[in-house]
This record gives structure tokens, C-alpha cells and sequence, in this order.
């Protein structure tokens, strides 16, 4: 069974809920490389987050960029 890494908290700077779902990799091609069952955890852990939020009234996904090497900007996002 897949292990939830997601986390809820509560903090006054942001939105009234902030959902982490951790370390997620960016850009088209970098998804591409990685392994199918690694590409739909990730997949699954933002959709769970997105209807979370829906269901709640709204709210953040806090995410990590997991591939740390590459450019935001470059990769246009």
C-alpha cells in the first residue's frame, strides 16, 4: 500500500488550509524520464490535494520541486 505523504496545516500567512504534498518533478521532459508508477504517485498525491481543496472551499498546494537543478523560468513554468 502507497504511503500518504501529504500533511495538513494551518498557517496564518497563507490560505485558511495548506496542503504539502511534498517533493514533485516539474517540466514535461523530467516527467518523462521518470518510472510510470513513480510518475502517477506523484500525479496522484497533487489530484488528491486539488479535490481536497475543492471540496473544502479552497486553499494552497505547497510542493517541493524535486528536480532542484533545472530553472522554474526555463522550463516555463
Amino acid at each position: 500500500m502507497e504511503a500518504n505523504h501529504c500533511s495538513l496545516g494551518v498557517d496564518p500567512s497563507y490560505p485558511d488550509l495548506v496542503i504539502d504534498v511534498g517533493e514533485v518533478t516539474l517540466g514535461e521532459e523530467n516527467r518523462k524520464k521518470l518510472q510510470k508508477t513513480q510518475r502517477d504517485q506523484e500525479r496522484a498525491r497533487v489530484i488528491r490535494a486539488a479535490c481536497a481543496l475543492l471540496n473544502s472551499g479552497g486553499g494552497v498546494i505547497r510542493m517541493e520541486m524535486a528536480n532542484k537543478d533545472e530553472r522554474p523560468t526555463e522550463m516555463g513554468l
